[in-house]
């Protein structure tokens, strides 16, 4: 069985306010987020940082075990919380993530890790991730390591959704815009988002 979770734990640093609070349209990126994974999923949690105290209807409430140091801690911070074997994972700031694309990825739950690699660029971010590699991730924080990307690396039983298997979903670089400073939002207005 698979769960859902929104990673909403960042400093929002480089968007110079709380990212999580910022409106496209009518909602907040975390309202955005929540109802994606509330859509598609029956368990769901949301990983926050310490200090975050809002209570969001319908999400288990995780918080970072580690404070500032990434998603990776998020992700680590739930996958020690769930009772389902692996979680699919959001990040709050890609708002136009599809529903296909996130059920797709949780397709493939019997792997260790799912990501996506979209124009020679990997995304860590939507992704399924599996208890099994919970050791995996403590190694690493031994060594002062919080990447995901490295932590891909040394997953070995990890699948690659690559351009030709996720190219059906849509414009690619629309569902996949990662808003992670004000310049992404002149984007959004100028050209719709890619669309």
């Amino acid at each position: 069985m698979v769960s859902g979770a929104v990673l909403a734990g960042g400093k929002s640093k480089r968007f110079g306010e709380d990212k999580r609070f910022f409106k496209i349209g009518e909602n907040t990126l975390l309202e955005i987020a929540c109802e994606k994974i509330r859509k598609n999923f029956d368990k769901r949690y949301l990983a926050v940082d310490q200090n975050f105290s809002l209570e969001i209807p319908d999400f288990i409430l995780v918080r970072d075990k580690i404070c500032g140091k990434g998603p990776l801690i998020g992700i680590y911070s739930v996958l020690c919380s769930i009772e389902e074997d692996g979680c699919v994972f959001i990040p709050i700031d890609m708002p136009f993530l599809s529903d296909e694309i996130i059920k797709y990825i949780s397709t493939f739950c019997e792997f260790d890790a799912v990501y996506l690699k979209y124009n020679e660029k990997i995304y860590p971010l939507p992704g399924y991730y599996s208890k099994k590699i919970i050791a995996l991730i403590e190694k690493q924080f031994e060594l002062g390591d919080f990447s995901i990307k490295s932590l891909l690396l040394k997953i070995e039983g990890k699948m690659e959704l690559n351009e030709s298997k996720i190219a059906k979903f849509g414009n690619l670089s629309h569902l996949l815009l990662n808003i992670n400073d004000k310049s992404d939002l002149k984007f959004l207005k100028t050209n719709d988002g890619g669309k």
